[in-house]
């Protein structure tokens, strides 16, 4: 029998395929008072150097903003503090 393993970004991985029915929601279960997701966008984002910032997930909102998402695997109060400006 061959055991699998499972990915270190599994947790990501899943959040990914999630974010794909976000069309047309808003974060406001996450007590943020945003417009709702227009449509979700590409993570790969190049930098000026030769390699990537990867990002969790990219939506473009109905007023033409952007929200980045980045899922955690641990609550940290800090954290969420200072993401909420």
């Amino acid at each position: 029998m061959v055991q699998e393993e499972i990915v270190y970004q599994n947790k990501d991985i899943t959040s990914k395929v999630l974010a794909e029915c976000f069309k047309g929601k808003t974060f406001k279960v996450y007590g943020l008072d945003l417009p709702e997701i227009r449509r979700v966008l590409p993570t790969n984002l190049p930098t000026v150097k030769a390699n990537e910032l990867r990002l969790d997930n990219l939506f473009e909102l109905a007023d033409g903003t952007v929200a980045i998402v980045d899922y955690e695997s641990e609550y940290i109060l800090h954290n969420a503090e200072c993401c909420l400006m």
